[in-house]
Parts: C-alpha cells; sequence; structure tokens
C-alpha cells in the first residue's frame, strides 16, 4: 500500500487523524466494558482504571493520537461522541458506586473527570518514560492508579 493509499478515503491528514483518534476511542470503549461486569459498584470504578491503563499501554501509538496535539476535534463530531461513549463506561461505573453507596459524591461526572486524569497521567507518563524518574522503579501504573483510585473512592 502507498502512503497516499489512505487519502482515497478521507479528504486530508487532519482527517485522517481524527479518524484513527475515533477508532481509538471506541477500541478504549470496548476494553473498558469488561471491567465493569460482575463487580460492586466500587470495584467496576477500580477495575475501568486498570483497564484504560492497561489499553493504553498495550497499544501506546493509539493512544497517542487519541490525546495528541495533532488531533483536530474541531468538525469531526464523530471524534467527539466516540470519545463521550468511552468517557460514559466510566460514569456509568461511578454512578453504579454511588448507587449502591459505595461512593458519595453529589456529581458523578466530575469524579469520574478526576478519575479520568489520574488514569491518564499515569499512562501518559509511563508512556513516556517518565514514570520512574520519580517512582520507585517497582511500583507499576496499575499499581498507583488501583491504590489512587481505592483511596479516592474510600468508604
Amino acid at each position: 500500500m502507498s502512503t497516499a493509499a489512505p487519502y482515497r478515503h478521507v479528504a486530508d491528514r487532519s482527517e485522517l487523524v481524527a479518524t484513527v483518534a475515533e477508532l481509538g476511542f471506541q477500541r478504549l470503549r470496548d476494553g473498558l466494558l469488561p471491567a465493569v461486569g460482575g463487580h460492586n459498584g466500587r470495584d467496576h470504578v477500580v477495575e475501568s482504571g486498570g483497564a484504560y491503563l492497561r489499553r493504553a499501554l498495550d497499544t501506546p501509538d493509539f493512544y497517542r493520537v487519541l490525546f495528541g496535539a495533532e488531533v483536530q476535534r474541531v468538525g469531526h463530531p464523530g471524534l467527539g461522541r466516540a470519545a463521550e461513549v468511552a468517557f460514559a463506561v466510566l460514569l456509568e461505573a461511578v454512578d453504579a458506586a454511588r448507587f449502591d453507596r459505595a461512593l458519595r459524591t453529589k456529581d458523578a461526572r466530575a469524579l469520574a473527570g478526576s478519575l479520568w486524569s489520574v488514569v491518564h497521567g499515569a499512562a501518559s507518563l509511563d508512556i513516556g518514560g517518565d514514570l520512574h524518574a520519580h517512582v520507585d522503579v517497582d511500583v507499576t501504573s496499575e499499581d498507583l492508579v488501583v491504590e489512587t483510585i481505592s483511596v479516592l473512592t474510600a468508604p
């Protein structure tokens, strides 16, 4: 396949990157879904964080595209929808935990955003090779994520 072949299907590089990012968010969502089945509400939240991190570390190139500076969200509504659908999995886990009275928060969306930020930061530091500059090398990014989410969501 030639380097020009993808451009037969998209208008320009911006659309190509947005299309790849949309697929990445769909895959992220697919990776999160199994984490929320069969657990109590709080465990859903912890497992969702671990699943997000594993997906990011397993597919770092997709992850970089999802959140990279090259992604132009304006003009690509499918990308925004795909990102929101992926985020909704975590939001549903937080809502389930609230329903189970495992989490006490008035704003599930704000807590889900905070938790997403924690996991995103750990993934970005690990992928970039910067995590162990500040953290013991025996501690994995998944250990950090699980510990942080567990503390933040403790009853």
